[in-house]
Protein backbone atom coordinates (compact mmCIF):
# COMPACT_ATOMS: atom_id res chain seq x y z
CA UNK A 1 0.00 0.00 0.00
CA UNK A 2 2.75 2.38 1.13
CA UNK A 3 4.96 1.34 -2.36
CA UNK A 4 1.55 2.19 -4.38
CA UNK A 5 0.95 5.69 -2.52
CA UNK A 6 5.02 6.34 -3.33
CA UNK A 7 4.41 4.96 -6.84
CA UNK A 8 1.32 7.80 -7.26
CA UNK A 9 3.71 10.72 -6.03
CA UNK A 10 6.05 9.87 -8.23
CA UNK A 11 3.77 9.82 -11.15
CA UNK A 12 1.97 13.39 -9.82
CA UNK A 13 5.55 14.68 -9.48
CA UNK A 14 6.70 13.84 -13.13
CA UNK A 15 3.48 14.91 -14.65
CA UNK A 16 3.57 18.28 -12.94
CA UNK A 17 7.21 18.64 -14.60
CA UNK A 18 6.74 17.10 -17.15
CA UNK A 19 3.59 20.12 -17.44
CA UNK A 20 6.05 22.95 -16.17
CA UNK A 21 8.47 21.53 -19.34
CA UNK A 22 5.26 21.61 -21.68
CA UNK A 23 4.53 25.51 -20.49
CA UNK A 24 7.97 26.56 -20.86
CA UNK A 25 9.18 24.77 -23.86
CA UNK A 26 5.58 26.47 -25.36
CA UNK A 27 6.26 29.78 -24.62
CA UNK A 28 9.81 29.07 -26.55
CA UNK A 29 8.14 27.82 -29.13
CA UNK A 30 5.94 30.61 -29.23
CA UNK A 31 8.54 33.47 -29.15
CA UNK A 32 10.65 31.55 -32.13
CA UNK A 33 7.39 31.51 -34.09
CA UNK A 34 6.72 35.04 -33.82
CA UNK A 35 7.70 37.92 -36.28
CA UNK A 36 9.44 40.83 -34.97
CA UNK A 37 6.71 43.22 -34.49
CA UNK A 38 4.21 40.66 -32.66
CA UNK A 39 7.44 39.39 -30.59
CA UNK A 40 7.82 43.06 -29.24
CA UNK A 41 3.90 42.69 -28.44
CA UNK A 42 5.29 39.68 -26.15
CA UNK A 43 8.19 41.44 -24.71
CA UNK A 44 5.91 44.36 -23.38
CA UNK A 45 2.92 42.18 -22.21
CA UNK A 46 5.79 39.97 -19.72
CA UNK A 47 6.88 43.67 -18.64
CA UNK A 48 3.56 44.67 -17.97
CA UNK A 49 3.07 40.90 -15.79
CA UNK A 50 5.81 40.29 -14.67
CA UNK A 51 7.77 43.29 -12.09
CA UNK A 52 11.43 41.09 -12.42
CA UNK A 53 11.71 41.97 -15.47
CA UNK A 54 13.12 45.27 -17.32
CA UNK A 55 14.33 46.68 -20.30
CA UNK A 56 18.49 47.21 -19.96
CA UNK A 57 18.48 48.41 -24.07
CA UNK A 58 15.47 49.78 -25.53
CA UNK A 59 14.70 49.19 -29.28
CA UNK A 60 15.82 51.92 -31.47
CA UNK A 61 12.33 53.99 -31.51
CA UNK A 62 12.80 54.83 -35.28
CA UNK A 63 12.62 51.50 -36.35
CA UNK A 64 8.92 51.56 -35.16
CA UNK A 65 7.68 54.06 -37.79
CA UNK A 66 8.81 53.81 -41.11
CA UNK A 67 10.75 50.25 -40.77
CA UNK A 68 11.94 49.77 -44.70
CA UNK A 69 9.10 51.28 -46.28
CA UNK A 70 7.21 49.61 -49.48
CA UNK A 71 10.30 49.63 -51.39
CA UNK A 72 11.09 46.41 -49.42
CA UNK A 73 8.45 44.86 -49.06
CA UNK A 74 8.22 44.56 -52.65
CA UNK A 75 12.05 43.15 -52.59
CA UNK A 76 10.53 40.17 -50.50
CA UNK A 77 8.48 38.44 -53.33
CA UNK A 78 11.32 38.00 -56.61
CA UNK A 79 8.91 35.63 -58.03
CA UNK A 80 5.91 38.04 -58.73
CA UNK A 81 6.93 42.00 -57.62
CA UNK A 82 11.02 41.68 -59.22
CA UNK A 83 9.61 41.44 -63.06
CA UNK A 84 10.04 44.60 -64.14
CA UNK A 85 12.37 44.41 -67.15
CA UNK A 86 11.82 47.52 -69.54
CA UNK A 87 8.14 49.03 -68.53
CA UNK A 88 8.08 50.56 -71.93
CA UNK A 89 7.87 46.85 -73.14
CA UNK A 90 4.31 46.11 -70.71
CA UNK A 91 2.80 48.92 -70.55
CA UNK A 92 -0.48 47.38 -71.16
CA UNK A 93 0.66 44.89 -68.13
CA UNK A 94 1.55 47.42 -65.66
CA UNK A 95 -1.13 50.35 -66.33
CA UNK A 96 -4.47 48.37 -67.59
CA UNK A 97 -4.58 44.97 -66.35
CA UNK A 98 -6.65 45.69 -63.32
CA UNK A 99 -9.29 48.16 -65.47
CA UNK A 100 -11.42 45.01 -64.45
CA UNK A 101 -10.92 43.85 -62.08
CA UNK A 102 19.22 36.12 -21.93
CA UNK A 103 19.42 38.50 -18.48
CA UNK A 104 22.21 41.17 -18.84
CA UNK A 105 24.14 42.26 -15.83
CA UNK A 106 23.85 45.59 -16.72
CA UNK A 107 20.97 46.62 -14.92
CA UNK A 108 19.45 50.20 -15.35
CA UNK A 109 17.93 52.57 -12.77
CA UNK A 110 14.55 53.01 -11.98
CA UNK A 111 14.53 56.41 -13.98
CA UNK A 112 16.00 54.97 -16.84
CA UNK A 113 13.45 52.29 -17.50
CA UNK A 114 10.66 55.08 -16.32
CA UNK A 115 12.16 56.39 -19.48
CA UNK A 116 12.16 53.73 -21.75
CA UNK A 117 8.52 52.72 -20.28
CA UNK A 118 7.63 56.37 -22.00
CA UNK A 119 9.25 55.89 -25.31
CA UNK A 120 8.37 51.93 -25.59
CA UNK A 121 4.55 52.79 -25.25
CA UNK A 122 5.59 55.49 -28.22
CA UNK A 123 6.82 52.98 -29.93
CA UNK A 124 4.02 50.83 -29.55
CA UNK A 125 1.41 53.28 -30.60
CA UNK A 126 3.19 54.65 -33.47
CA UNK A 127 2.83 51.18 -35.43
CA UNK A 128 -0.59 52.02 -35.66
CA UNK A 129 -0.54 55.93 -35.86
CA UNK A 130 0.26 56.15 -39.69
CA UNK A 131 -2.26 57.61 -41.45
CA UNK A 132 -4.62 55.13 -43.59
CA UNK A 133 -6.51 56.46 -47.22
CA UNK A 134 -9.65 56.42 -44.86
CA UNK A 135 -7.99 58.93 -42.38
CA UNK A 136 -6.50 61.01 -45.26
CA UNK A 137 -10.17 61.27 -46.79
CA UNK A 138 -12.00 62.36 -43.44
CA UNK A 139 -9.78 65.18 -42.59
CA UNK A 140 -10.02 66.68 -45.86
CA UNK A 141 -13.61 65.97 -45.43
CA UNK A 142 -13.79 67.75 -42.42
CA UNK A 143 -12.38 71.33 -44.00
CA UNK A 144 -15.37 70.97 -46.33
CA UNK A 145 -18.24 73.32 -45.93
CA UNK A 146 -21.40 71.08 -45.63
CA UNK A 147 -24.91 70.21 -44.36
CA UNK A 148 -25.32 67.38 -41.81
CA UNK A 149 -26.97 65.14 -44.86
CA UNK A 150 -24.47 65.91 -47.51
CA UNK A 151 -21.15 64.84 -44.52
CA UNK A 152 -23.28 61.57 -43.97
CA UNK A 153 -23.35 61.01 -47.48
CA UNK A 154 -19.36 61.40 -48.05
CA UNK A 155 -18.73 59.55 -45.01
CA UNK A 156 -20.87 56.60 -46.15
CA UNK A 157 -19.11 56.46 -49.77
CA UNK A 158 -15.63 56.77 -48.09
CA UNK A 159 -16.82 53.89 -45.97
CA UNK A 160 -17.66 51.76 -48.79
CA UNK A 161 -14.25 52.15 -50.22
CA UNK A 162 -12.44 49.04 -50.84
CA UNK A 163 -8.67 49.09 -49.64
CA UNK A 164 -7.73 50.00 -53.05
CA UNK A 165 -9.32 53.24 -53.13
CA UNK A 166 -11.95 51.77 -55.43
CA UNK A 167 -15.72 52.44 -54.81
CA UNK A 168 -16.63 49.21 -54.57
CA UNK A 169 -20.55 49.20 -53.47
CA UNK A 170 -23.14 50.22 -56.09
CA UNK A 171 -24.72 53.81 -55.25
CA UNK A 172 -28.57 52.59 -54.24
CA UNK A 173 -26.96 50.61 -51.65
CA UNK A 174 -25.33 53.89 -50.51
CA UNK A 175 -28.82 55.67 -50.92
CA UNK A 176 -30.52 53.21 -48.78
CA UNK A 177 -28.28 52.38 -46.00
CA UNK A 178 -28.09 56.20 -45.26
CA UNK A 179 -32.12 57.07 -46.27
CA UNK A 180 -30.47 58.85 -48.79
CA UNK A 181 -31.67 60.51 -52.60
CA UNK A 182 -29.44 59.17 -55.81
CA UNK A 183 -28.36 62.83 -56.21
CA UNK A 184 -27.19 63.22 -52.68
CA UNK A 185 -24.93 59.95 -53.50
CA UNK A 186 -23.99 61.06 -56.55
CA UNK A 187 -22.68 64.38 -55.03
CA UNK A 188 -21.11 62.86 -52.64
CA UNK A 189 -19.36 60.92 -54.63
CA UNK A 190 -18.09 63.41 -56.77
CA UNK A 191 -17.02 65.31 -53.59
CA UNK A 192 -14.93 62.38 -52.71
CA UNK A 193 -13.28 61.72 -56.06
CA UNK A 194 -11.96 65.58 -55.99
CA UNK A 195 -10.20 64.30 -52.73
CA UNK A 196 -6.43 63.39 -52.94
CA UNK A 197 -5.27 60.91 -53.83
CA UNK A 198 -6.21 61.46 -57.50
CA UNK A 199 -8.27 58.78 -58.73
CA UNK A 200 -10.06 57.94 -55.50
CA UNK A 201 -13.49 56.88 -55.49
CA UNK A 202 -13.93 55.59 -58.86
CA UNK A 203 -15.72 52.12 -59.91
CA UNK A 204 -12.52 50.71 -61.56
CA UNK A 205 -9.48 51.56 -62.97
CA UNK A 206 -10.34 53.29 -66.21
CA UNK A 207 -12.36 55.92 -64.30
CA UNK A 208 -9.76 56.59 -62.13
CA UNK A 209 -7.67 56.94 -64.75
CA UNK A 210 -10.01 59.08 -66.49
CA UNK A 211 -10.34 61.55 -62.99
CA UNK A 212 -6.00 61.20 -63.01
CA UNK A 213 -5.82 62.64 -66.30
CA UNK A 214 -9.16 65.78 -65.71
CA UNK A 215 -6.76 66.80 -62.84
CA UNK A 216 -4.08 67.37 -65.15
CA UNK A 217 -6.34 69.02 -67.48
CA UNK A 218 -5.54 67.01 -70.15
CA UNK A 219 -7.61 68.21 -73.17
CA UNK A 220 -7.25 65.07 -75.92
CA UNK A 221 -10.16 63.80 -76.13
CA UNK A 222 -9.16 60.17 -77.93
CA UNK A 223 -7.54 59.33 -74.54
CA UNK A 224 -11.03 59.33 -72.83
CA UNK A 225 -12.24 57.78 -75.43
CA UNK A 226 -9.53 54.69 -75.63
CA UNK A 227 -10.68 54.39 -71.67
CA UNK A 228 -14.09 54.45 -71.94
CA UNK A 229 -14.92 52.48 -74.97
CA UNK A 230 -12.13 50.06 -75.95
CA UNK A 231 -11.27 48.83 -72.35
CA UNK A 232 -11.76 45.01 -73.43
CA UNK A 233 -9.35 45.04 -76.72
CA UNK A 234 -6.67 46.91 -74.44
CA UNK A 235 -7.22 43.89 -72.25
CA UNK A 236 -6.28 41.68 -75.33
CA UNK A 237 -4.00 43.85 -76.42
CA UNK A 238 -5.44 44.45 -79.90
CA UNK A 239 -3.89 47.49 -80.96
CA UNK A 240 -4.60 47.23 -84.71
CA UNK A 241 -8.55 47.21 -84.05
CA UNK A 242 -8.69 49.81 -81.59
CA UNK A 243 -6.80 52.41 -84.28
CA UNK A 244 -8.89 51.35 -87.25
CA UNK A 245 -12.00 51.93 -85.01
CA UNK A 246 -10.83 55.60 -83.10
CA UNK A 247 -9.71 56.27 -87.17
CA UNK A 248 -5.93 56.38 -86.07
CA UNK A 249 -2.26 54.80 -86.03
CA UNK A 250 -1.42 52.15 -83.51
CA UNK A 251 1.43 54.24 -82.91
CA UNK A 252 -0.25 56.95 -81.57
CA UNK A 253 -2.31 54.36 -79.59
CA UNK A 254 1.25 54.13 -77.29
CA UNK A 255 1.65 57.99 -77.46
CA UNK A 256 -1.95 57.76 -75.60
CA UNK A 257 -0.58 54.79 -73.41
CA UNK A 258 2.87 56.52 -72.59
CA UNK A 259 0.40 59.01 -70.50
CA UNK A 260 -1.38 56.40 -68.99
CA UNK A 261 2.11 55.25 -68.08
CA UNK A 262 2.62 57.90 -65.44
CA UNK A 263 -0.75 57.78 -63.47
CA UNK A 264 -1.93 55.36 -61.08
CA UNK A 265 -4.05 52.62 -61.61
CA UNK A 266 -4.57 52.05 -58.03
CA UNK A 267 -5.17 55.13 -56.25
CA UNK A 268 -4.47 54.41 -52.59
CA UNK A 269 -1.14 52.64 -53.65
CA UNK A 270 1.90 53.39 -51.10
CA UNK A 271 -0.77 54.31 -48.55
CA UNK A 272 -0.74 52.62 -45.54
CA UNK A 273 -3.33 49.97 -45.39
CA UNK A 274 -1.46 47.11 -44.12
CA UNK A 275 -2.25 45.54 -40.71
CA UNK A 276 0.94 45.47 -38.21
CA UNK A 277 2.00 42.38 -39.04
CA UNK A 278 3.24 43.34 -41.86
CA UNK A 279 5.97 45.71 -41.00
CA UNK A 280 8.81 44.31 -42.37
CA UNK A 281 11.37 44.41 -40.13
CA UNK A 282 15.19 42.31 -41.06
CA UNK A 283 16.38 40.54 -37.81
CA UNK A 284 19.58 39.46 -39.10
CA UNK A 285 22.15 40.95 -41.67
CA UNK A 286 24.82 39.09 -44.14
CA UNK A 287 27.24 41.43 -45.06
CA UNK A 288 29.97 41.33 -47.74
CA UNK A 289 32.97 42.47 -46.72
CA UNK A 290 36.08 41.80 -48.51
CA UNK A 291 34.33 39.25 -50.66
CA UNK A 292 33.96 37.24 -46.98
CA UNK A 293 29.91 36.77 -45.61
CA UNK A 294 29.60 38.19 -42.44
CA UNK A 295 26.41 37.48 -40.26
CA UNK A 296 25.19 39.36 -37.54
CA UNK A 297 21.87 40.45 -35.41
CA UNK A 298 20.66 43.84 -36.37
CA UNK A 299 20.80 45.94 -33.22
CA UNK A 300 18.10 47.90 -31.68
CA UNK A 301 15.45 46.29 -33.33
CA UNK A 302 13.97 44.64 -30.39
CA UNK A 303 14.06 45.59 -26.72
CA UNK A 304 16.93 43.70 -24.66
CA UNK A 305 15.53 42.39 -21.02
CA UNK A 306 17.42 41.79 -17.48
CA UNK A 307 15.82 41.54 -14.15
CA UNK A 308 14.77 44.12 -11.28
CA UNK A 309 17.90 43.10 -8.41
CA UNK A 310 15.94 44.55 -5.96
CA UNK A 311 13.93 41.74 -6.29
CA UNK A 312 16.15 39.33 -6.23
CA UNK A 313 17.36 40.69 -2.85
CA UNK A 314 14.18 39.76 -1.38
CA UNK A 315 14.45 36.23 -1.64
CA UNK A 316 18.11 36.36 0.96
CA UNK A 317 16.17 38.76 3.11
CA UNK A 318 14.93 36.97 6.07
CA UNK A 319 12.57 39.00 6.62
CA UNK A 320 10.39 38.62 3.34
CA UNK A 321 7.04 37.35 3.96
CA UNK A 322 6.58 33.82 2.68
CA UNK A 323 3.69 34.73 0.52
CA UNK A 324 5.61 37.36 -0.86
CA UNK A 325 8.74 34.90 -1.34
CA UNK A 326 6.82 32.64 -3.34
CA UNK A 327 5.40 35.46 -5.46
CA UNK A 328 8.94 36.49 -6.69
CA UNK A 329 10.02 32.55 -7.17
CA UNK A 330 7.04 32.24 -9.12
CA UNK A 331 7.95 35.54 -10.98
CA UNK A 332 11.82 34.78 -11.13
CA UNK A 333 10.95 31.66 -12.72
CA UNK A 334 8.64 33.09 -15.32
CA UNK A 335 11.53 35.48 -16.19
CA UNK A 336 14.32 33.12 -16.18
CA UNK A 337 12.32 31.33 -18.57
CA UNK A 338 11.97 34.15 -20.91
CA UNK A 339 15.07 35.55 -21.08
CA UNK A 340 16.39 31.61 -21.88
CA UNK A 341 13.57 31.11 -24.41
CA UNK A 342 14.91 34.90 -26.00
CA UNK A 343 18.72 33.39 -25.73
CA UNK A 344 17.47 30.40 -27.70
CA UNK A 345 15.46 32.51 -30.13
CA UNK A 346 18.37 34.55 -31.06
CA UNK A 347 20.87 31.33 -31.26
CA UNK A 348 18.52 29.52 -33.88
CA UNK A 349 18.53 32.28 -36.32
CA UNK A 350 21.81 32.65 -35.86
CA UNK A 351 23.14 29.12 -36.93
CA UNK A 352 20.29 29.30 -39.27
CA UNK A 353 21.56 32.28 -41.08
CA UNK A 354 25.16 31.19 -41.09
CA UNK A 355 23.64 27.89 -42.77
CA UNK A 356 22.07 30.18 -45.48
CA UNK A 357 25.22 32.55 -45.89
CA UNK A 358 27.07 29.00 -46.30
CA UNK A 359 24.99 27.15 -49.27
CA UNK A 360 24.26 30.40 -50.84
CA UNK A 361 27.08 32.17 -50.94
CA UNK A 362 26.89 32.31 -54.58
CA UNK A 363 23.66 34.21 -54.44
CA UNK A 364 24.96 36.87 -52.21
CA UNK A 365 27.70 37.50 -54.31
CA UNK A 366 26.16 37.48 -58.02
CA UNK A 367 22.87 37.43 -57.45
CA UNK A 368 19.38 35.71 -57.83
CA UNK A 369 20.70 32.77 -60.81
CA UNK A 370 22.86 31.48 -58.43
CA UNK A 371 20.62 30.37 -55.90
CA UNK A 372 20.76 27.14 -54.94
CA UNK A 373 17.92 24.56 -53.81
CA UNK A 374 17.44 23.79 -50.25
CA UNK A 375 15.15 22.56 -48.05
CA UNK A 376 14.44 23.17 -44.29
CA UNK A 377 14.47 18.98 -43.91
CA UNK A 378 18.16 19.44 -45.18
CA UNK A 379 18.81 22.57 -42.84
CA UNK A 380 17.43 21.04 -40.41
CA UNK A 381 19.46 17.81 -40.42
CA UNK A 382 22.71 19.73 -40.58
CA UNK A 383 21.52 22.22 -37.73
CA UNK A 384 20.29 19.03 -35.53
CA UNK A 385 16.86 20.43 -35.03
CA UNK A 386 13.18 19.13 -36.25
CA UNK A 387 11.95 20.32 -39.67
CA UNK A 388 8.89 21.86 -37.92
CA UNK A 389 11.60 24.29 -35.80
CA UNK A 390 12.80 25.67 -38.72
CA UNK A 391 9.38 26.03 -40.12
CA UNK A 392 8.70 27.77 -37.13
CA UNK A 393 12.21 29.99 -36.82
CA UNK A 394 11.98 31.22 -40.51
CA UNK A 395 8.24 31.96 -40.30
CA UNK A 396 7.49 35.78 -41.16
CA UNK A 397 11.10 36.66 -40.57
CA UNK A 398 13.03 38.63 -42.83
CA UNK A 399 17.09 39.19 -43.49
CA UNK A 400 19.32 41.90 -44.57
CA UNK A 401 21.68 40.43 -47.90
CA UNK A 402 23.83 42.29 -49.61
CA UNK A 403 20.96 41.35 -53.01
CA UNK A 404 18.40 43.54 -50.88
CA UNK A 405 15.94 42.73 -47.85
CA UNK A 406 14.72 38.76 -48.29
CA UNK A 407 12.51 36.76 -46.33
CA UNK A 408 13.92 33.50 -44.80
CA UNK A 409 11.32 31.28 -46.54
CA UNK A 410 12.99 32.97 -50.10
CA UNK A 411 15.77 30.49 -49.54
CA UNK A 412 14.16 27.34 -49.44
CA UNK A 413 12.98 26.23 -52.92
CA UNK A 414 13.38 23.38 -54.98
CA UNK A 415 15.57 22.37 -58.34
CA UNK A 416 16.77 21.21 -61.18
CA UNK A 417 20.32 20.04 -62.22
CA UNK A 418 22.10 21.18 -65.48
CA UNK A 419 23.69 19.75 -68.26
CA UNK A 420 26.95 19.74 -65.74
CA UNK A 421 24.71 18.04 -62.61
CA UNK A 422 24.89 21.42 -61.03
CA UNK A 423 22.11 22.25 -58.98
CA UNK A 424 19.67 25.28 -60.52
CA UNK A 425 16.93 26.53 -58.20
CA UNK A 426 13.86 26.83 -58.99
CA UNK A 427 13.66 30.66 -58.52
CA UNK A 428 16.87 30.42 -60.34
CA UNK A 429 15.03 29.21 -63.45
CA UNK A 430 12.29 31.74 -62.88
CA UNK A 431 15.28 34.31 -63.29
CA UNK A 432 16.47 33.30 -66.31
CA UNK A 433 12.59 32.98 -68.07
CA UNK A 434 12.39 36.58 -66.99
CA UNK A 435 15.54 37.47 -68.50
CA UNK A 436 14.95 35.94 -71.72
CA UNK A 437 11.71 37.61 -71.68
CA UNK A 438 13.31 40.64 -71.01
CA UNK A 439 15.60 40.19 -73.93
CA UNK A 440 12.95 38.94 -76.43
CA UNK A 441 11.65 41.17 -79.55
CA UNK A 442 8.40 42.55 -78.81
CA UNK A 443 7.16 42.24 -81.94
CA UNK A 444 8.04 38.25 -81.90
CA UNK A 445 7.77 37.45 -78.33
CA UNK A 446 9.05 34.19 -77.26
CA UNK A 447 6.07 31.37 -76.74
CA UNK A 448 6.37 28.63 -73.70
CA UNK A 449 7.83 26.39 -75.58
CA UNK A 450 10.03 28.13 -77.00
CA UNK A 451 11.28 29.80 -73.41
CA UNK A 452 11.35 25.48 -72.98
CA UNK A 453 13.68 25.16 -75.63
CA UNK A 454 16.41 27.82 -74.38
CA UNK A 455 16.45 26.94 -71.26
CA UNK A 456 17.38 23.82 -72.97
CA UNK A 457 20.23 24.85 -74.65
CA UNK A 458 21.43 26.48 -71.68
CA UNK A 459 21.07 22.65 -69.79
CA UNK A 460 18.14 22.78 -68.04
CA UNK A 461 15.19 20.33 -69.21
CA UNK A 462 12.46 22.18 -68.07
CA UNK A 463 8.58 21.19 -69.32
CA UNK A 464 6.71 23.51 -71.01
CA UNK A 465 3.88 23.00 -68.34
CA UNK A 466 6.61 23.96 -65.54
CA UNK A 467 7.54 27.23 -67.80
CA UNK A 468 3.84 28.52 -68.40
CA UNK A 469 3.71 28.11 -64.13
CA UNK A 470 6.63 30.00 -63.14
CA UNK A 471 5.46 32.44 -65.97
CA UNK A 472 1.99 33.00 -64.27
CA UNK A 473 3.75 33.11 -60.62
CA UNK A 474 5.57 36.14 -61.93
CA UNK A 475 2.82 37.77 -63.68
CA UNK A 476 4.36 37.75 -66.75
CA UNK A 477 1.12 37.95 -69.17
CA UNK A 478 1.05 34.65 -72.41
CA UNK A 479 2.86 35.46 -75.74
CA UNK A 480 -0.11 37.60 -77.52
CA UNK A 481 -0.56 40.16 -74.63
CA UNK A 482 3.50 41.12 -75.01
CA UNK A 483 3.61 41.16 -78.86
CA UNK A 484 4.11 44.83 -79.84
CA UNK A 485 2.03 45.98 -83.40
Amino acid sequence: MQNSLSQNSTQQQTQQQTQQLSAAQLQGLNLLAAPLVELNNLIYNELESNPLLEITSPAREELAGDPLGDAAAANNEPDVSEFEGDREDFPLLDQLAGIYDLPDENYSSAEDNDQFNRKRDYQFESLTAAPTLVDMLFEQLSFCNLTEQAIQAAQLVIGSLDERGFLTTHPADIAMSGNLTMSEVQSAIELVQSFDPPGVAARDAAESLMLQLKRRNCQDERIYMLLRDHQAELERNQLPQIARAMNITVDEIYDMLSVLKKLNCVPAAGLNNRSNSSVIIPEMAIELENNELKVSGREGVMPKLGMVRSYLKMLDDPQTPDETRQYVREKLASAENILKALDLRQDTLTRLTEVIARRQADFFRYGIEHLQPMTMAEVALELDLHETTVSRAVSGKYLDTPQGVKEYRFFFSGGFKNADGEDVSSRGVKAIIRQLIEQENPKKPLSDQAIAQKLEQQGLSVARRTVAKYRESMNIPPTNLRRHH
